[in-house]
């Protein structure tokens, strides 16, 4: 999947004005390690993606769970009986943003028995997702930079130490920002 950010956008935000190539080759590693940090966080792809033919089970409910989310359209939905569905409040289902729910009736209980193709994600992703992302990828360029990979601890010259959030790891700050969008259980 892509990168959530830009090498252009990050260039902008660590070095404003400046327009040397000297971290062109590092800083894309960072942006894509960043990227999947951030992907499994949250628990979906967060980037808009067209989805062809998923194997989804029904759970004998009235809503279908697909996989990625928010689902922004659905192109088809059909059984292993080869019934296809329609969408809309006067036909078989509608689209909600984590699920797919039977206007009238239940989904058959089955294991992947619906094969739908469908679209999900942000047509945008939202900015504190992106801010979130650059301030991770700034952290780790910097200790990169720096020479301070793996550094976890670090003694001062009054002989205290402390431990050091330097390899780019989510803050808690971060990590309540992306829980507002991961999947809420069905």
């Amino acid at each position: 999947m892509a990168d959530l950010v830009t090498l252009a956008n990050v260039k902008t935000y660590l070095l404003p004005g400046e327009t040397t190539t000297q971290w062109d080759t590092i800083l894309p590693a960072i942006i894509s390690a960043v990227s999947e940090q951030v992907k499994r966080e949250v628990g979906c792809d967060i980037e808009h993606v067209h989805y062809t033919a998923v194997k989804v089970s029904g759970r004998g409910t009235s809503m279908l769970d697909l996989p990625n989310w928010p689902i922004t359209a659905v192109t088809t939905v059909v059984d292993q009986e080869g019934n296809e569905y329609v969408v809309g409040y006067d036909q078989d289902y509608v689209i909600e943003t984590l699920c797919l729910r039977r206007v009238n009736g239940t989904w058959a209980k089955g294991s992947g028995n619906f094969t739908v193709t469908y679209e999900a994600g942000f047509t945008a992703i939202p900015a504190d997702i992106i801010l979130v992302c650059y301030e991770l990828i700034a952290r780790k360029w910097k200790t990169m930079k720096g020479g301070e990979w793996g550094e976890s601890s670090r003694t001062f010259p009054d002989g205290s130490t402390g431990t050091v959030n330097a390899d780019g790891e989510l803050t808690k700050n971060h990590r309540a920002i992306l829980a507002t969008y991961k999947r809420p259980k069905l």
